[in-house]
């Protein structure tokens, strides 16, 4: 017999199997398309693995019955065990899903010879006789069986996050569009906010700075916010974001602004009040190098509309 495919193969499968197991005992197969398919659930792990599915004509717009048999299961060495699975799904298809497991799943299942508990049945000796029979006239399941490495890794989202550094704005987005991103821009400038027009997406494609813990540099987005300032902080400045020092001045942490100066250093900026009187900005300057915050006077005033 020339070589088929999983499929044609399985179709093959189901007109031997009405032929020589369904039809001596007057039970009719009706039309079904036959897969080799991941399952709804259940697929990899051994316990309480599922290892085929009959889906109603009601979810194929061609009105057919499919099944669909699990590619961590089978293979060429279960082929015959492929065939008893394909019947049990058979006789689902003759039932139309009505009944599940129950009662008249239960007397085909017996009348065909499958035993076993009915969620799980396997073929008795007289139906593995036949279709061990089955397999010599169409050959072996043209199949290896598929397998998940135990040490393989998930993978994580392919999409970076960006976020305003003002108003919180977020989205995700691929590498590639960060890259277009940054050649649109010139070197080193910000990239406004989408959403408040006020804060940037600050973009750079080597960080002077990694994350926290990442001794890497890779190439990706960073975007220095305050509050991985108020972080960064936390021992060189530790009085500067505190909830007593804020509420003297009549600031909250969202209230500052960020505006990169150069590779290292950050301007950080917002309205200073006395008894809510408008006193002018705080602005100081974040160094990323040391994590300090040097007070400023004297600042391009561009850099603090």
């Amino acid at each position: 017999m020339k070589t088929v495919n999983r499929e044609t193969w399985l179709q093959l499968g189901v007109q031997e199997l009405s032929r020589e197991v369904f039809e001596p005992v007057g039970l009719k197969v009706p039309k079904v398309n036959v897969s080799v398919s991941i399952m709804s659930s259940g697929t990899r792990k051994q316990k309480n693995l599922r290892i085929g599915e009959n889906w109603h004509t009601s979810c194929s717009t061609a009105g057919n019955h499919e099944i669909f048999m699990n590619p961590f299961f089978f293979d060429r060495k279960k082929s015959s065990r492929t065939l008893d699975v394909l019947a049990h799904e058979l006789i689902h298809a003759i039932d139309d899903n009505k009944n599940g497991h129950g009662k008249v799943f239960r007397d085909m299942a017996i009348k065909i010879g499958l035993t076993g508990k009915m969620r799980a049945t396997e073929a008795g000796p007289e139906l593995k006789s036949k279709c061990d029979k089955i397999v010599k006239k169409i050959g072996e399941f043209p199949h290896d069986m598929m397998t998940t490495p135990t040490n393989a890794k998930k993978q994580g989202t392919r999409n970076i996050k960006v976020e305003c550094n003002c108003c919180g704005f977020s989205f995700r987005t691929s590498q590639k569009n960060i890259d277009l991103m940054l050649d649109s821009v010139f070197v080193d400038e910000d990239i406004d906010c989408l959403a408040c027009a006020d804060g940037s997406l600050q973009v750079v494609k080597t960080p002077p700075f990694p994350p926290m813990g990442d001794g890497h540099n890779h190439l990706k987005l960073f975007i220095m916010t305050i509050y991985e300032i108020k972080k960064r902080t936390k021992n060189t400045a530790p009085y500067f974001f505190s909830a007593k020092t804020l509420k003297f001045f009549g600031q909250k942490i969202s209230d500052f602004k960020v505006k990169k100066l150069n590779e290292t250093e950050y301007l950080i900026h917002a309205p200073s009040y006395c008894n809510e009187k408008l006193m002018g900005k705080s602005m100081h300057i974040f160094n990323t190098i040391t994590n300090d915050l040097n007070s400023c006077s004297f600042i391009d005033a561009d850099l603090v509309k």
